[in-house]
């Protein structure tokens, strides 16, 4: 088990472990595994104040690590609801890396949808835009499925994700 450093990430962690069997595919459980061992992997061997890049729709990497994620598809961006501003960070990835509009991002605000969108734009990402990343916010480090592979020195990999490091 990793350790959990406050009791809302280890009450957080029971209800995103137990969940994701509840509402997967088969296959599930083995991604979960391997993004477990990932965990497993960085939290040992990684030092320092890396930070990740991780799938876009997965949305454990705070909770199981202590290590820095970027932007995903949970960024905090609430206040778009309530005052109708995003974080300028946020918003210029989103826009100018991504080529992916507020608007278009939050179109219908339903779900499949909007989970679907960030799907499109994290198998579209390459390498140019993640060497981008680094230069601007000291990205260092790639989580990816190896269904999508990376021209980027690979640090560890198991049966669905590699981990790699940003030259």
């Amino acid at each position: 088990k990793l350790p959990i450093a406050t009791p809302l990430k280890s009450f957080a962690k029971s209800i995103l472990y137990r969940s994701s069997f509840i509402v997967s595919k088969n296959t599930e459980k083995n991604e979960k595994e391997a993004y477990d061992d990932i965990f497993k992997y960085i939290n040992k061997n990684i030092t320092g104040k890396p930070v990740f890049l991780y799938p876009f729709n997965t949305w454990g990497f705070p909770i199981y690590t202590h290590h820095g994620g970027f932007i995903s598809s949970y960024t905090p961006t609430y206040n778009l609801f309530y005052n109708n501003q995003s974080s300028p960070k946020f918003k210029y990835v989103l826009q100018n890396d991504l080529n992916y509009s507020i608007d278009k991002l939050f179109e219908n605000r339903d779900g499949k949808n909007f989970d679907d969108r960030w799907d499109e734009m994290w198998k579209n990402l390459n390498e140019g835009i993640i060497k981008r990343w680094k230069e601007r916010y000291m990205l260092t480090h790639v989580i990816r499925e190896n269904s999508f592979p990376l021209k980027f020195p690979i640090i560890y990999q198991n049966s669905y994700y590699t981990v790699y490091e940003i030259e």
